[in-house]
């Protein structure tokens, strides 16, 4: 290809120069090739997130929910973003918050805001339990002591988006469809890490949404996240991943979830918002131990899941190579790759939209790769670092 058009005479072959030739005449190839299938990656994406459901909901604020938060000295979040639960436009709810053995006010918080909503249902783990025991069982704890069937998560660091968050979230449920996914998003703050945050944040999401819609849930946030008592209690709860410190969404999923009785939430009356890190480190730790539970997953979504970190990983690489071996065709290479970046910002810009995430998508290209190199660190220091709960 660009490479045989500057060789003076043919190689003979079996020597090293035929080796090179045929390499440097390959990595062009294979370039145009995974820009094929990144761009059918991004129209898959689009029409898998944007797909219409054929399911029938009803609005139906009549249907009990049980809001269940799990606190761990988070008393500032408490003080303020608590109420905002508390105050949801639904007819019938109860907000169940179990502080799981904090160590600041959390526990005062929860007595004052106790004598302004009647709907808030206070459990003290660490009167039922001698040591803490980590997230799960304090929500197993919640889920029994639950007064109703559906069962609506949010993070006690997290804010819903809009007095709507239930009904919305509500609304997308049925008889047949009692696993409900929601977006957890981040706050917008000016900087670096915030956007990168925030793009890492929607492109996970923009792929369990897409692919929940095409009929492979995978994972979930537990930060936004729906499902009835008697689905969790029928799959024996996080028994089956209980001796790790996370997968109360991700693994419950993966158990729990099929195709026909999943569905998504995008509206942005149902976000949950939640405080970003300001540091490196902390979101390093935040992300390390969200990664344990990787080597959980099926198989097959194991293998997707690595074939789409790979072939963007080799697309950036190829390209570079391309742009090296290309010097006589750079611009049939620029037109190839104005078509690429027209179609992951398009459509995924449209998923952005949707998702009311502004400000990212003009950095796609330098996002993307900075996560492309930072993952694999994620990966590495799950083996070196300790994943306390925050």
């Amino acid at each position: 290809m660009c490479s045989l058009e500057r060789a003076g005479s043919s190689p003979v072959p079996g020597t090293f120069s035929t080796v090179v030739n045929n390499t440097e005449t390959i990595a062009p190839i294979l370039f145009f090739v995974f820009t094929i299938i990144d761009i059918g990656y991004y129209v898959i994406l689009y029409l898998g997130f944007f797909k219409t459901s054929p399911n029938k909901y009803v609005n139906n604020h009549t249907i009990p929910v049980s809001v269940i938060i799990s606190n761990r000295n988070n008393s500032q979040e408490l003080q303020h973003f608590l109420p905002m639960v508390l105050s949801q436009q639904y007819e019938k709810y109860e907000v169940v918050v179990i502080d799981d053995f904090s160590s600041d006010a959390s526990l005062e918080v929860l007595a004052k805001h106790k004598t302004n909503f009647a709907n808030l249902v206070i459990i003290n783990l660490s009167k039922i339990d001698k040591v803490h025991q980590g997230k799960k069982r304090a929500l197993q704890v919640a889920i029994n002591h639950s007064a109703y069937n559906n069962l609506l998560f949010i993070d006690a660091d997290c804010y819903p988006s809009s007095p709507y968050w239930i009904s919305e979230m509500v609304s997308r449920s049925n008889e047949a469809k009692q696993i409900v996914l929601g977006y957890g998003k981040y706050k917008s703050y000016k900087g670096l890490l915030n956007r990168l945050i925030r793009f890492d944040t929607l492109t996970i999401a923009a792929q369990y949404f897409s692919w929940t819609n095409l009929g492979n849930p995978y994972m979930a946030v537990g930060r936004n996240l729906l499902y009835s008592k008697s689905m969790f209690q029928n799959n024996k709860g996080f028994e089956d991943h209980e001796h790790l410190d996370s997968g109360d969404d991700d693994l419950f999923i993966k158990q729990s979830a099929i195709a026909t009785n999943t569905s998504v939430c995008i509206s942005s009356k149902a976000h949950t918002i939640s405080l970003p890190e300001k540091s490196f480190y902390k979101w390093l730790l935040q992300k390390t131990r969200h990664v344990t539970t990787a080597p959980y997953y099926s198989f097959k979504n194991k293998m997707l899941l690595s074939f789409v970190y790979f072939t963007k990983l080799a697309w950036y690489m190829l390209l570079f190579i391309a742009i090296i071996e290309c010097q006589n065709h750079l611009s049939i290479l620029a037109i190839v790759i104005f078509i690429r970046i027209i179609v992951q910002r398009s459509l995924l810009g449209k998923i952005a939209d949707a998702l009311n995430e502004k400000g990212l998508v003009n950095f796609v290209f330098f996002l993307e790769i900075m996560l492309l190199f930072i993952y694999p660190v994620f990966h590495v220091s799950k083996y070196f670092l300790k994943h306390n709960r925050k």
